[in-house]
């Protein structure tokens, strides 16, 4: 997969145990939040932010079709 992506063939190595050390500590962060936490608020705030997010999307697609007078959502 990294030589396809353009790495050459001597890097390869380095590439695949960078991303496994990387998953590694991004493994040890997650199980530390979850245990000083809790898995609750983990998937709650998150959700959260998600749902809102969201919502000004939406908004902001809404005034951007109002204020432009672009009909190009008008059939969907």
């Amino acid at each position: 997969m990294f030589s396809v992506a353009g790495l050459r063939e001597e890097k390869v190595f380095w590439g695949i145990l960078a991303t496994g050390v990387i998953n590694l500590l991004a493994t040890l962060v997650a199980l530390k939040l979850i245990e000083l936490l809790g898995r609750r608020p983990l998937i709650i705030w998150p959700l959260a932010a998600i749902i809102l997010i969201m919502i000004a999307l939406t908004i902001l697609i809404v005034l951007n079709v109002r204020l432009t007078n672009d009909f190009v959502f008008q059939y969907i």
